[in-house]
């Protein structure tokens, strides 16, 4: 089952990782009190439809989508980090309901903050390659396509990684393991880093790499057509802006299997910016070149509408070329954060 395969990884490193973090440090954190412990949780849940015109019309339901978050702060720099997702689907006439393909624990780790320039952390963690494996943002309802086609999506691994932050820069860097029992059947998968430059509080720009064998990873789950190969290299550049109401996004994608590259970049405007509701139209363009047969340009065109802090109202029309075919689609979608 999948849920025990991400078990087994989550305990397999922290036994490898649990001794190294509590080797004698210095704190140099807040020391504990009643307002550093707590438990901070929240509830994302939506409900998308989308009327797709392929060969034939047909609808897509998405329903229910469902992201639970949760950190227990300890206290002394400690956390515990959960997210789990659910998401079903219906399409082609009926519902996917298998309980093991629509869930997933996208994060199960301890974390030790010693210093703002260092921290470490050990479980089910993410692959931080990138926007959309960072948590960035998007304006699209569902994930931007110049990523998706070419990485997992919430990509997570069993591993250890270390992370901080240093002046205007951020980075992360770790390594993975697929663990197994016996242990002999474990095995490395690969190690990934990232480096974020913050010039402005309005602005980042990314760099982020990681190489790997798809074999037991999430990689050889996601349905990708080059899994025949035992090592990848991907890498990605990226960059964010939201400042006075314009938002913008966009990245780089490659990887070394047929010398794939993808190409996505999105730009919203809030005419609200200065009230507490948000309305903001947006345009987006994702490419991507992969062995002839998958390479397409799609055109997205869509607006965001916030009438409260916790309630997105989405709404696009994407237009997609690909081998001489015209596909189109319109969605729709209601968000709702608790």
């Amino acid at each position: 089952m999948i849920i025990g395969r991400k078990i087994k990884a989550f305990l397999g490193a922290l036994c490898v990782c649990w001794p190294l973090a509590m080797q004698g440090h210095e704190y140099t954190v807040v020391e504990d009190s009643v307002e550093n412990k707590k438990l901070e949780f929240g509830l994302y849940t939506e409900v998308n439809y989308g009327r797709l015109a392929e060969n034939e019309p047909r609808n897509l339901w998405d329903f229910p989508h469902a992201i639970f978050d949760a950190t227990a702060h300890l206290g002394k720099g400690w956390h515990i980090n959960l997210e789990f997702e659910y998401e079903r689907f219906y399409e082609n006439g009926e519902w996917g309901n298998n309980f093991n393909d629509n869930f997933t624990a996208n994060k199960v780790y301890v974390s030790k903050d010693f210093k703002s320039s260092f921290g470490i952390k050990a479980g089910i963690i993410e692959v931080p390659v990138g926007i959309v494996n960072i948590d960035g943002p998007a304006l699209t309802i569902y994930d931007p396509e110049n990523e998706s086609a070419l990485l997992p999506m919430t990509w997570h691994e069993g591993g250890m990684g270390i992370y901080g932050d240093i002046g205007k820069f951020s980075y992360c860097l770790a390594g993975y393991v697929f663990t197994a029992i016996p242990a002999v059947e474990s095995k490395f998968l690969g190690g990934a880093f990232r480096l974020d430059y913050h010039p402005k509080e309005y602005f980042r720009i990314g760099v982020s790499s990681y190489w790997g064998t798809p074999c037991k990873s999430n990689a050889h789950r996601a349905d990708l057509t080059y899994l025949e190969h035992d090592g990848l290299l991907y890498g990605a550049v990226d960059f964010e802006y939201d400042r006075n109401g314009l938002i913008a996004e966009g990245s780089l994608i490659y990887n070394t299997d047929h010398s794939a590259r993808s190409a996505g970049i999105e730009v919203g405007y809030d005419l609200f910016q200065y009230s507490s509701v948000s309305l903001i139209p947006f345009v987006r363009y994702d490419g991507v070149n992969h062995m002839g047969e998958d390479n397409f340009n799609k055109y997205t065109f869509g607006v965001n509408f916030l009438p409260m802090e916790n309630l997105t109202v989405k709404c696009e029309y994407s237009n997609r070329r690909q081998q001489h075919e015209t596909f189109q689609s319109f969605n729709v979608g209601v968000g709702i954060q608790l």
